[in-house]
């Protein structure tokens, strides 16, 4: 996915691509989100129409750090599969209040 943020609304996404092929409106994808706050199930983090809602009994920041107690120390890497135009493509991104940090 590339994204623009300065662009308007409905704009943003300039490409994206699924398993290496373009997006195509009329598919059907499954997709992991997070919950905002007081958001209905069929506007699932800013994604409208969204059906089959699974929520599951944990946060982004529990799976992670759940993840990162198993397996120990990792080391990420840049794969350029999500680029925001107006950071590049060489960055990592650090939650605030988050006990990790990218470095």
């Amino acid at each position: 996915m590339r994204f623009e943020p300065s662009l308007p609304k409905g704009q943003r996404i300039t490409e994206l691509l699924v398993d290496g092929q373009p997006y195509r409106a009329d598919a059907t994808y499954t997709v992991t989100s997070v919950i905002r706050t007081g958001a209905p199930e069929s506007n699932f983090n800013r994604l409208p129409n969204v059906t089959d809602v699974e929520e599951q009994p944990f946060t982004v920041h529990e799976a992670i750090a759940g993840y990162l107690d198993e397996q120990g120390t990792i080391s990420p890497k840049l794969d350029g599969r999500a680029v925001s135009n107006e950071l590049g493509e060489y960055s990592f991104s650090t939650i605030p209040g988050a006990d990790y940090e990218f470095r």
